[in-house]
């Protein structure tokens, strides 16, 4: 099994995403990684995007926690060669009392629940 240049096996399936929502209970984490696209419009109609769930993960807490910390250290060397990653200010939405945090790119107008 070899190893390409973005770090993973050839033959193993690799997802892009660019939105997650998280939620959290005692016994799991479960992330849904969505894919934000746009949609086709016709001239001069406003641009509208579509959020289609690309995988789903569910993790014990520890596995979530070393997850963390892996991806806190690797951010940390990226950015050590790289320079500082910038984010939006507006990024992370508030968690709700069911400890959701969405930090998906924001919901298209014509689906404000959020919804698949």
């Amino acid at each position: 099994m070899s190893i390409g240049s973005s770090g993973v096996s050839s033959g193993i399936p690799a997802t892009y995403t660019n939105g997650v929502q998280i939620t959290a209970s005692q016994w799991d984490f479960t992330c849904l990684f969505f894919h934000s696209v746009p949609l086709p419009v016709q001239p001069g109609e406003e641009t509208t995007t579509e959020r289609r769930l690309a995988e789903a993960v569910v993790m014990s807490p520890q596995h979530a926690k070393a997850l963390a910390t892996i991806l806190r250290i690797n951010v940390e060397r990226w950015e050590a060669q790289n320079g500082e990653i910038a984010l939006p200010g507006d990024l992370f939405g508030e968690s709700d009392e069911t400890g959701t945090t969405d930090t998906a790119l924001p919901v298209p107008p014509d689906d404000q629940d959020g919804g698949l």
